[in-house]
């Protein structure tokens, strides 16, 4: 295998959100390591999380099982109020790592339908944030997927008709989805709600698409965040792959690939981006040398 240059994406890996959170929960577990809940996932990346559970992170399947003092982690995807009410009631302390662009969302969700706006919001039906969205606004909203969701929509003109979205959402689905509600809607207002790390790593793989000859996402199926980038890397290389950690990976993979692209999830931590590129120049004949890369951004 001849030697190879390596494009990191501008951005790549665990944003400000993220590497907070992640700080939060450590130190709480350092005071309180036999005392720290959760009931899902902090971060949407298995490695993190499994590094969390190794620390004495317990991760339960209902509030039912915490009593009076003991300490909930509200993860980064934040919850909706009913969650916050219930833990209080049982004097539960709230470890809140909530992203900050999570709560103006769940805040805007909220003013915009006491406003009496129709609320759509672009995003997966089944992920936590948009779950928590929901709830905070106080009324069932639209949520669209993608743009095939709106054929079977009937919403009168004459009604105020507000979007948003989940933060983590591919940018290219949410401004066509916009554009074809503004064509049918005139009274729409569109509030651009996907968090501006995401926007940066989704633009970073668009900034590398052209040097490479193929793009590898490093971060976890289920993270919404990590499969929108794939989403775009493979939009510019079909054959673009998602990376979940070391053992995905073989010389296979990297038959033929003179150029190749890097880029990871907003909740992919760094050691994880590290502990794979390492394992590629492991399997490298000749080492893969840094012929170019580009240097990360900050995340916002």
């Amino acid at each position: 295998m001849s030697a190879m240059k390596i494009f990191v994406a501008p951005s790549a890996g665990a944003c400000p959100g993220v590497t907070k959170a992640l700080k939060v929960v450590e130190a709480a577990l350092r005071q309180c390591p036999d005392n720290i809940y959760c009931l899902h996932d902090i971060v949407h990346n298995r490695q993190a999380m499994g590094r969390l559970l190794r620390l004495g992170l317990q991760k339960v399947d209902s509030l039912g099982r915490l009593k009076s003092g003991d300490n909930l982690v509200i993860n980064t995807h934040g919850a909706g109020p009913s969650l916050y009410h219930n833990a209080l009631s049982k004097r539960i302390n709230i470890i809140d790592t909530t992203c900050a662009n999570v709560r103006r969302v769940q805040k805007l969700a909220g003013d915009l339908a006491k406003a009496g706006y129709r609320l759509m919001i672009t995003g997966e039906p089944n992920h936590p944030e948009v779950k928590g969205i929901i709830e905070w606004c106080g009324q069932p909203p639209i949520v669209i997927k993608d743009i095939n969701d709106l054929s079977p929509l009937d919403i009168k003109d004459n009604i105020k008709i507000a979007l948003i979205s989940q933060t983590t959402f591919p940018v290219n689905r949410f401004l066509a989805i916009a554009r074809h509600l503004k064509n049918c809607h005139s009274s729409l207002r569109i509030d651009r709600t996907i968090c501006p790390s995401a926007e940066l790593r989704q633009k970073g793989v668009s900034e590398i698409a052209n040097k490479v000859d193929t793009i590898w996402v490093i971060g976890s199926s289920h993270s919404a965040n990590t499969q929108a980038l794939l989403e775009m890397a493979q939009t510019y290389h079909p054959d673009s792959r998602l990376i979940e950690d070391i053992t995905e990976i073989n010389t296979d993979h990297l038959y033929g690939v003179n150029t190749l692209g890097i880029t990871a999830g907003a909740s992919t931590p760094d050691w994880v981006i590290n502990t794979v590129l390492e394992r590629i120049k492991d399997l490298s004949e000749n080492h893969i040398r840094y012929t170019e890369s580009i240097e990360k951004g900050s995340g916002l």
